[in-house]
């Protein structure tokens, strides 16, 4: 944690410093897909696992820490729009009961960042992967996507706070238009609801 609050905190201070005087459309964002590099749960979030809670944690105190050196490099910098992600930019990883935002001097400036490759299986799983299909099934991936998105909606945007969905996507896996096409109008119409 030591060691990445100084290089987290010396870049966020020259960036800050940099950008002070740019207007509302420029958006920090803390970090990007924050996570525990080849680790066991370097992609998925096991609540049970000693090592996943130490990284929220860790990820909360350095989303604080670059806030608050963004905060302190004055000019827009005090008031722009700063987005924060959880654990790996997962919309888990931002949903879970460890995750924390940052505590702001400004109000109404935190946006949460998140991304989201949902179901798996469809959207990000390479095909040597057993989870991986190339078909949009409704039935059942329409269920996975409504999930997330209610999962994002019920802990921050019911409650004023906003999320983007920074990433998204689903791979092509031999020419597989128009279930991506398909999957992509259904995720898209429902990410925009409400």
């Amino acid at each position: 944690y030591e060691q990445s609050k100084k290089y987290m905190t010396s870049v966020w201070k020259q960036v800050g410093e940099r950008f002070k005087d740019y207007g509302d459309k420029l958006i920090f964002e803390t970090m990007n897909e924050p996570r525990m590099t080849g680790h066991t749960y370097e992609w998925w979030l096991n609540m049970d696992d000693k090592d996943c809670i130490d990284a929220i944690q860790t990820i909360n105190k350095l989303n604080q820490d670059c806030l608050d050196t963004i905060r302190a490099t004055g000019g827009n910098n005090a008031k722009r729009f700063v987005s924060v992600p959880g654990y790996d930019c997962s919309i888990e990883g931002a949903t879970n009961s460890y995750f924390k935002l940052p505590t702001d001097k400004v109000q109404n400036r935190l946006i949460v960042a998140v991304h989201a490759y949902t179901p798996y299986g469809f959207a990000l799983a390479e095909t040597s992967d057993s989870q991986s299909t190339d078909k949009f099934d409704y039935t059942k991936d329409a269920g996975e996507i409504d999930r997330v998105l209610n999962a994002i909606y019920d802990t921050y945007i019911s409650k004023g706070i906003p999320v983007y969905i920074g990433e998204f996507g689903a791979r092509d896996k031999g020419g597989n238009t128009q279930p991506r096409v398909d999957w992509a109008a259904y995720f898209v119409a429902n990410a925009s609801d409400d």
